[in-house]
């Protein structure tokens, strides 16, 4: 009688189980792109809003870093703009403060009829201060000039920084009325005089 060899045992495969990947963050991806483009208004505002919501997923599909990193860089961007706007407006403020003083010195000189004050103030021309005093006459003293940021620009002329606004002149007696005015600053600075004066005025 024969004997047949024991059958042999199909090779034991063991199939390694792929690791499954977790959905790509989208929020987080968005926030990242938009706080680093950042150069609108609306970008830093969608990179902080996206961000936000990206690390509330981010327990679910990761990518938590990029979603802190966007909505910090929204954030940058946010309080970059404010601080440059803090600053131009300042800036405006200052020149608007340092214009006004010596035209409404110079206008209310004008109104009380005393030219030769006014020429303390400006350099205006005999003839000049005096029609416009003669102009001004009733209209009662200048509590007011009111100007806004695209009416003013400035100019360098020989050595001088001229400022150049327009706007409203409220008058105690004659209302608001339209006004143009360019205060200097230059020789007579250097002089010991006064550090502006005005060289043009006009006033409806």
């Amino acid at each position: 009688m024969s004997q047949f060899p024991p059958p042999v045992p199909p090779p034991l495969v063991i199939y390694a189980q792929q690791p499954q990947r977790q959905p790509a963050n989208v929020w987080a991806i968005v926030s990242l792109i938009t706080g680093i483009i950042g150069c609108f208004i609306i970008t830093p505002l969608v990179a902080i809003v996206t961000g936000l919501i990206g690390i509330g997923q981010s327990k679910k599909s990761g990518g938590r870093g990029m979603a802190i990193t966007g909505l910090l860089l929204g954030i940058l961007w946010i309080v970059g703009a404010l601080g440059a706007g803090g600053t131009a407006y300042w800036g405006f403020k200052k020149v608007v403060a340092t214009a006004k003083q010596p035209a409404i010195d110079t206008i209310n000189a004008l109104v009380a009829g005393d030219p030769t004050k006014a020429k303390q103030f400006s350099t205006l021309t005999d003839d000049e201060a005096a029609a416009l005093s003669e102009r001004l006459k009733g209209y009662g003293k200048c509590t007011d000039l009111s100007v806004s940021l695209n009416s003013i620009t400035t100019t360098k002329n020989n050595g001088t920084d001229d400022i150049h606004v327009k706007g409203t002149a409220t008058f105690e007696t004659a209302g608001e009325k339209g006004f143009t005015a360019t205060v200097s600053t230059g020789p007579q600075k250097a002089a010991g005089g006064p550090p502006l004066r005005v060289t043009e005025l006009n006033v409806d």
